[in-house]
């Protein structure tokens, strides 16, 4: 099997460096895995940095660049790109974030066409000498550890695209909708979410280390006004998806996106 790792970049620091690191060290060896990095907006002098850095290591990797900026951008670069190769499954890491050891092993041994593996996840604070804590991913993974598969109450691990393994035949040819800069990825985790027919959870040691940064994208603060706009549109984009279609969705699972859509911009204000 074949699994393409996909990691978006915008102006990087230091810890992509980690991230790429912890990819050095992974117990399945280097043949089961590609790396793919996109670096996305401006090219210089980050595009040469990873490029020395990448081909010091053994591993298969691909360095793409885009000059639009956007995380949906970068990662839907990387997605055309693969879909001309051999690969068969997709992990997505964020560029700060890293890997446990055994991550690729783990989810490469439950992997099925229809199924998406997910593992458990913890976080650290970069500001706070990396200590380590639970977040509401490793809350969902201790609440279903031993339920039984329902896309209802398995919801919030598609809260994001990170911390599982994708294979490409749910994906197809469902891209990320770069109008949203917040709530993407629960948004294209919903458009997928008619191809799984099962998540399935790896064992308790193998994580996905989240590194929280004071100063990332996702935590800056946005005007009332771009929030409530955003979450609109998101709204509208759940329904369109929904009722298009409306048979192939999951209506508890609809409901609760649009929900969660509210209250993410109830708890913002």
């Amino acid at each position: 099997m074949q699994i393409s790792i996909i990691i978006p970049t915008y102006a990087p620091g230091a810890y992509i460096y980690d991230c790429l690191n912890s990819l050095l060290v992974q117990t399945s060896g280097y043949r089961y895995f590609e790396v793919i990095v996109v670096l996305n907006g401006k090219r210089d002098p980050y595009f040469s940095d990873i490029q020395n850095y990448l081909t010091k290591h053994d591993f298969r990797f691909e360095l793409l660049y885009t000059e639009e900026k956007g995380v949906s951008n970068a990662r839907n670069t990387a997605l055309n790109f693969i879909g001309s190769r051999d690969s068969q499954y997709v992990v997505f890491l964020d560029d700060d974030d890293k890997l446990s050891p055994n991550f690729i092993e783990s989810v490469s041994q439950k992997a099925q066409p229809d199924t998406v593996v997910t593992s458990n996840s913890k976080f650290f604070f970069d500001d706070q000498n990396n200590t380590e804590g639970k977040d509401y991913i490793s809350k969902c993974y201790e609440d279903n550890i031993n339920t039984s598969y329902n896309i209802f109450k398995y919801r919030c691990f598609l809260s994001n695209v990170a911390i599982k393994l994708f294979p490409l035949a749910v994906i197809g040819k469902t891209r990320f909708n770069k109008r949203f800069s917040v709530g993407e990825d629960a948004l294209f985790s919903f458009m997928v979410s008619n191809k799984i027919k099962r998540i399935v959870l790896t064992g308790y040691d193998t994580f996905y280390i989240r590194r929280i940064r004071s100063n990332s994208a996702s935590r800056s603060r946005k005007s009332r006004l771009t929030r409530f706009n955003n979450s609109y549109r998101l709204c509208i984009a759940y329904s369109k998806i929904y009722f298009r279609s409306p048979f192939e969705y999951n209506f508890l699972f609809y409901i609760s996106r649009i929900v969660a859509t509210i209250i993410h911009l109830i708890k913002k204000e």
